[in-house]
């Protein structure tokens, strides 16, 4: 059947080809009405070649042979709303799909897009990487829809990998004692703070002198996550109460800090300190393993729910507790030293 004039066309090669049919769509057509054609690509079968011109029919010809790469930078130009985490998730979430970059979106199937989710997770990538990922492939997948690249979104089709509890080890009580006889180094009593306050590790590389309050007892303003934890207020255990009045005289606004009034990264604090010091004493953990031990030392100290709640800053109080209840700060106090 003819087509109508500018919707392309399909032709039979001569010759024994192993793909003969092929498809050629209209980029122009001139005042005289003779069409400017475009060969695009081969089939085996001419239904397989008719199917695939009527998918790609209202395609702008430029965008015709458009690559996923080449997609996914329109993409995220266009993306100009979005805040430097959430771009840096995807960056990130891009990366590691170099595999597919350079294939036409077009010819993606699904399996293509799961075999870097799979890859991902088989590098032990969690399932936040593997959820940027597939939300990478749907802005693509929506943006070449939007203008006509292609008419299908393979990303619907992905399967994230379950969910799993993460692999966390927490400080054993001998481990803690021997941080506690190193706690006249800085950095040993840094891991002390965040074991005995629930602080993450940004939280306690933001420290300041005017977040603590020796004569109350109690650090306040430390939170960084979610309202709740800048809300909070944290009691000051006795274990390390010598540590921070000592920490109130140190150069510069930060407790700890390896250049005076520069707080450090937690990257830099990561690489630098903790993990040389966890390896010199022995001992093999991150710094958000220090959050997790307070966790499980106060439920293992039998801590009213709701106060270890607060403590460690967590959104999820009951209703009652954060509309009309705020703990008081010897209640808190007492808690932390149920430790």
């Amino acid at each position: 059947m003819k087509r109508a004039n500018g919707t392309g066309c399909i032709r039979k090669l001569s010759g024994n080809r192993r793909k003969p049919y092929a498809v050629y769509v209209t980029t122009t057509i001139d005042e005289d009405g003779k069409q400017h054609q475009k060969y695009v690509g081969s089939f085996k079968y001419g239904n397989e070649a008719e199917r695939y011109l009527s998918e790609i029919g209202a395609c702008p010809p430029e965008d015709i042979n458009a690559t996923v790469g080449q997609v996914y930078e329109k993409w995220i130009a266009s993306k100009s709303s979005l805040t430097k985490s959430t771009l840096a998730c995807y960056n990130a979430a891009w990366a590691r799909m170099d595999s597919i970059k350079n294939k036409k979106i077009r010819v993606i199937k699904p399996s293509d897009l799961q075999a870097v989710v799979d890859n991902a997770e088989k590098d032990g990538k969690g399932r936040d990487t593997c959820r940027h990922i597939r939300a990478v492939a749907h802005g693509i997948y929506h943006y070449a829809m939007r203008e006509g690249i292609c008419q299908r979104d393979q990303s619907q089709y992905l399967i994230l990998p379950a969910s799993r509890k993460p692999d966390k080890s927490i400080f054993t009580d001998t481990e803690i004692e021997l941080l506690k006889r190193q706690k006249d180094d800085v950095w040993a009593s840094s891991v002390l703070v965040m074991l005995y306050t629930g602080m993450r590790v940004s939280e306690m590389l933001g420290l300041t002198k005017f977040n603590i309050n020796l004569k109350e007892r109690r650090i306040t303003g430390a939170g960084l996550k979610t309202k709740a934890g800048k809300e909070r207020s944290i009691p000051i255990h006795n274990a390390i109460f010598d540590i921070l009045m000592k920490r109130m005289d140190c150069e510069g606004e930060y407790l700890f800090s390896a250049t005076p009034g520069v707080m450090m990264s937690a990257r830099n604090y990561r690489v630098r300190v903790f993990d040389p010091l966890m390896e010199r004493l022995g001992m093999h953990h991150t710094p958000h393993e220090c959050r997790h031990t307070t966790a499980s030392l106060l439920v293992r100290s039998g801590v009213n729910p709701e106060l270890t709640k607060y403590i460690l800053g967590h959104a999820q109080y009951s209703t009652t507790m954060d509309i009309y209840n705020h703990p008081k700060d010897e209640d808190l106090l007492a808690a932390i030293n149920q430790i």
